[in-house]
Parts: structure tokens; sequence; C-alpha cells
């Protein structure tokens, strides 16, 4: 057993039965959860079997849930990108980027931050717990807490959180075992308060292998994220282009390049036609910028000349949203381009229509008849 990791636990334990004793005081033991609390203290100490840890603090930890009408998961499902922007902000100084605990201020932690993508230490953790890790902090550690964020902005780096470490490989292995996990586990709010060691129990018999089980994690941690940015297409491009830059930084060149072309196709090509009538010379720098973005990934430039390009494109995204947004004159145009369109389209189909009728009706004999078709087109 580490020595500091178990001396951790005694004092998360501790810390456990004093917020329980707070909570008892105001609304009583409802589930007889103090003893519980008592007997993990009990085997934390003698330092019992990690199994057996580990199940009596599930059981404590749905009975606080139920026992006190506690809501374990977000109001609405989290956003992948939305997570992503927050942990960026507020959590990769100290952590990294990509969750290895190797952020610029992590040498001077003592103990020094988690590491996310060791898969030891996900097995422990939940978005619920990294949610209220996020709300109340960890006394004598760098972590603190974030009064600033709404619920559901800590929620969705809570989930970004868990979804680190996975390939799009294990996500793709995951997607296709789909049909074969738990109905339920698949629903963000049931991911929520389950750990990932909590997962791998309740993946057995739907698994076969570490690959599978990796895959099913990778799936329901990274692939069931929401990775829309309320629907607009050069947001998905900028969301995606970053993941392609952090994809190249990690050493990952064929997936940096996938979710380039993602970033390209799924995103800025959306808003090209209407971007293009705005202002054609933008759209041709984004589309050029694309360009060299994806070249510079194949040609094995450097980082920093990838992070160069990136933020380039992401300026003239930004731009491009902020004219897109705009009731200007070019809005104008862009309607009166495509009423015009219509118009011309529906017009051609008039005149072959009228042209087909009076030749039907000079091969009947009724040309006298023709007269009338040109007053009706006329005063049309």
């Amino acid at each position: 057993i580490n020595e500091d990791e178990y001396r951790e636990m005694e004092e998360f334990s501790a810390g456990v039965g004093t917020l329980f004793a707070a909570m008892k005081s105001a609304e009583g033991d409802k589930a007889g959860i103090e003893s519980d609390i008592n007997k993990l203290s009990a085997l934390i100490r003698d330092k019992a079997a990690p199994g057996e840890v580990q199940s009596l603090a599930g059981t404590i930890k749905g009975k606080i849930i139920d026992a006190y009408n506690i809501v374990p998961y977000p109001a609405h499902a989290p956003s992948y990108s939305a997570g992503k922007a927050i942990f960026d902000k507020t959590c990769a100084q100290c952590h990294g980027t990509e969750g290895a605990g190797d952020g610029p201020l992590a040498a001077g932690l003592k103990p020094p931050p988690a590491v996310f993508t060791d898969p030891e230490v996900s097995l422990a953790l939940s978005p619920f717990k990294v949610f209220n890790t996020m709300t109340f902090g960890i006394e004598g550690t760098g972590m603190p807490s974030f009064p600033a964020l709404s619920d559901q902005e800590k929620w969705d780096a809570a989930y970004y959180v868990l979804s680190l470490g996975y390939t799009e490989g294990e996500v793709a292995v995951g997607r296709k075992l789909a049909a074969k996990l738990p109905g339920d586990i698949e629903d963000y709010k049931t991911l929520a308060t389950l750990s990932n060691g909590e997962i791998k129990e309740r993946l057995k018999g739907s698994t076969s292998g570490p690959a599978e089980e990796t895959g099913a994690l990778a799936y329901l941690r990274d692939g069931l994220l929401d990775r829309s940015t309320g629907g607009s297409p050069l947001l998905t491009a900028g969301a995606l282009l970053d993941e392609s830059t952090s994809l190249y930084k990690a050493g990952r060149t064929d997936e940096a390049y996938t979710k380039a072309l993602d970033a390209y196709l799924e995103g800025f090509e959306k808003a090209e036609a209407d971007l293009r009538v705005r202002d054609k010379d933008l759209t041709a720098a984004i589309e050029a910028d694309f360009s060299d973005y994806r070249g510079a990934i194949k040609s094995g430039a450097s980082v920093e000349k990838v992070e160069e390009l990136n933020a380039k494109i992401q300026g003239g995204l930004s731009a491009a949203e902020r004219m897109l947004g705009e009731e200007a004159p070019s809005s104008n145009l862009l309607s009166f381009v495509n009423s015009f369109s219509i118009i011309v389209r529906e017009g051609l189909e008039a005149i072959l229509i009228i042209a087909a009728i009076i030749a039907f009706m000079g091969a009947t004999g009724a040309r006298s008849q023709i007269r009338y078709i040109h007053y009706g087109w006329i005063l049309a």
C-alpha cells in the first residue's frame, strides 16, 4: 500500500465523518449511515482489501444520495466543448492540457496534481466526485474550489475530465460494443455517480478482454459526450481544430490530421456558402489557412508552427462568426440572391409550360385560341 495514499484515505474518511455529523445534526441519520462510516474508517485503519473498502464506500454514497434527496447529475447533458473550455481555463495550469499532471504550475505543488490519464487514478473517479472536488476543493492541497463557476459548468468540466486519456480508436471499439452494454449505463445521469472501477464491474459479461473493456470505457466516457456547440458550425470548427492541435502535440499525427479534416468538413464548410456571399476574400483566406494547417501536419512541422496556424484560423473563424451574426446589408444581399434564384428557376419553368401548351394547341388546330394564352401571361 502506498503510504501517502493511505494517509490521504484516512484523512478523507475522517472528513466524511465530520461532514456527516454536520448533516446529521441538521437532518438526522436517515439510513443508519453513521455506523457505515465508522465501519469504513475501521476498514481503512486495518488496511482491509481494496475491494471491500470500495464496496462499502459505494454503499454509503448510495444511501446518502437516496436518503437526503441529493441530485447527483447535471440538469442538462454535459457538453464536451464547454467542458474542455473550462478545463483549459481553470485546470490545465496544474493538471496539464491532456490531464497528465504536467501543467506549468505542477512542479511546485505538494502533493502533485492528479494524473487523470492514469487508469489507476481514474478507477476511483466519477463525474460526481470531480464535481464535488471543484465545488469544495481539497484542504491541505493546491486544489481550490471554484465558486465562480455554475453547477452546469462544473459538471461539463467533470465529464470532460473523465474523457481524458482515450484514443479515437478505443472509442470506435467501444461504439461497436454499444448494443452489448447494460441498458441504462449509457445514460449520462447513471454515469455521473459511477467510478471507472464501478463501470468495469458492470461491464463484466459484456466485454471480452482488456481491449474491449478499455474500448467500452472510452465510449462511455468520451464517445457519448455531446460535441455540439450551440448549432454554430464555425464554433464547431474551432473546437475540432483545438482537438486536432492537442492530438498533434501528443504525437498522434494521423488522428490530428483526421480531426483537422473534421473541423473543415463538419464545421467551416457548413457556413461557407453564407460567408462567401458576405466576404469572399475572408472565405478564401480561411480556406487557404485550413489547407496550410493540414499541410503542416502532414509535413511534420513544429508544434509551434501548428499552434500558430491554429491561432490564425481561429482569428478568421471569430471574424466570420461576428459577420454572420450581424444584420448587415450583406444579409439583405444574401436574401436577394436566394430569392432571385427562385424567381429565375420558377420563371423558366413557367416559360417551358407555356411553350408546351402553345405547341400542343398548334398541333391540334386550335391556333386561333393561342392569343388568350398570351393575354394571360402578359397580365400575370
